[in-house]
């Protein structure tokens, strides 16, 4: 049985299309580890972290979050 050669074109989308799921893979592993260990927490207090991370949830997906704390008497502490 005769085997197919790829040519350059092939090989170049080939790679092409590896380049992009691995940028891919690392977005998401980066995204992973951010989610679990959120920069700031060793230094901050865990309701701000919680109150970013939130934040940050709303502005990445478009889904409303609000977050309170019996720790402030406000929603917001950054106001």
């Amino acid at each position: 049985m005769a085997q197919r050669e790829d040519t350059p074109a092939d090989v170049k989308s080939k790679a092409s299309e590896l380049a992009n799921m691995l940028a891919g893979s690392i977005s998401i592993v980066r995204d992973l580890f951010h989610d679990l260990m959120p920069p700031g927490i060793e230094n901050r207090d865990i309701a701000m972290c919680l109150f970013d991370y939130c934040t940050g949830f709303s502005k990445k997906t478009g889904i409303a979050v609000e977050f309170f704390s019996a720790a402030w008497n406000t929603s917001n502490p950054k106001k």
